[in-house]
């Protein structure tokens, strides 16, 4: 350590003692007043740290001084004033659907922050522990010690880290740690605030109880691809039983707004059905482009509209943003042209067999 990294610690007063090993320490700056919490790192990947320094993310404490002496990485982080999802579960309180619902939904904005980076970066240890709740409603998500840079071409772990329950078997030396390693704890997470209990010993019931489930698979490859998957899935309305499989506007929506879609769909129908007059004279030509004209607007609302969550089906949840937009419309312009080809071919076959 150089002399004028001692100095800028030295700026720092210790007053409480947070791990009991002076590992994690309460610091009060000399100068200001002002209170932050110092920590010890001997386990830690030093790209984690830089990213975390100069691109703060919501929901994480910032970062305000980091030294490297020897072999162990100094740091001076923002406080935060709340109790852990670990305080209040000791209280013997469980969380409510909502809260729980609400929390899960702020850390995986800040999971977006991380896995967004080149390369992704990823927690590696979401536990009740690790996870802190304001007063004033703000969620963040501690303790990065364990944290790392996603090695695409690694296949498997090499230090097996992680806490038991809540790691992944893929930190257990079954493949390698990846975006699903936090989606599978946040899932556990989700489910020990909802029950007490991991999954394996009780599932939570309902809608969320299917998404813990769609984080918590053991195999990797049927859990969620993304955190933003996860969103949707929590955002997304309950069971909704039999109401699940109408068209697209119609399924959450104010009952006045499903009406009026709904009246929408059957004039369509009934126009397409009765009243379009195709510029063919030919019975194929016309049978061709009343289904060609149903099909095409049904299937390129049902796809636009991620009809029975047909996006994931398809792939599309590989992309966001503009790209995933992009991705559905070519898709949809090669579906009509299918379905174009595919009305006039079962016209041609009608007027085959139907006298004119």
């Amino acid at each position: 350590m150089t002399y004028e990294e001692q100095v800028r610690l030295s700026r720092y007063q210790v007053t409480a003692d947070l791990s009991g090993n002076g590992l994690v320490t309460l610091v009060t700056d000399r100068e200001s007043g002002l209170p932050y919490v110092r920590k010890i790192r001997s386990l830690y990947q030093p790209e984690v740290y830089d990213f975390l320094m100069w691109h703060p993310v919501q929901g994480i404490p910032r970062i305000y001084d980091k030294i490297v002496d020897g072999d162990r990485l100094i740091l001076i982080e923002e406080y935060i004033s709340g109790s852990s999802v670990q305080d209040v579960l000791d209280s013997g309180i469980l969380f409510p659907e909502e809260e729980t619902k609400r929390i899960a939904l702020l850390l995986v904005e800040t999971l977006r922050a991380l896995h967004s980076n080149n390369p992704p970066i990823i927690h590696r240890d979401i536990k009740p522990s690790n996870v802190i709740c304001c007063p004033d409603g703000r969620v963040y998500l501690v303790d990065y010690n364990t944290a790392k840079l996603v090695q695409n071409a690694q296949e498997r772990d090499t230090i097996l880290l992680g806490t038991p329950g809540y790691a992944a078997p893929e930190q257990y030396g079954f493949g390698a740690s990846t975006v699903k390693t936090d989606i599978y704890a946040l899932g556990v997470l989700m489910n020990v605030m909802l029950t007490g209990c991991l999954p394996a010993q009780k599932l939570a019931s309902g809608h969320l109880g299917t998404v813990i489930a769609n984080c918590t698979h053991l195999d990797a490859e049927r859990r969620y691809e993304r955190v933003l998957e996860v969103e949707e899935a929590l955002k997304a309305p309950d069971d909704m039983g039999w109401r699940r499989y109408l068209l697209p506007g119609m399924r959450k929506t104010h009952p006045a707004l499903a009406i009026t879609l709904g009246a929408f769909y059957i004039y369509w129908l009934i126009y397409w059905l009765f009243e379009l007059k195709p510029q063919s004279n030919s019975l194929a030509g016309n049978i061709g482009a009343r289904i060609w004209a149903i099909a095409g607007f049904f299937s390129v609302l049902c796809i636009s509209g991620d009809y029975l969550g047909l996006h994931k089906k398809l792939g599309f949840n590989k992309y966001e943003g503009d790209e995933k937009t992009k991705k559905i419309f070519i898709f949809d312009m090669i579906l009509l042209g299918v379905l174009l080809l595919f009305g006039v071919l079962v016209g041609m076959i009608v007027q085959a067999i139907i006298p004119k």
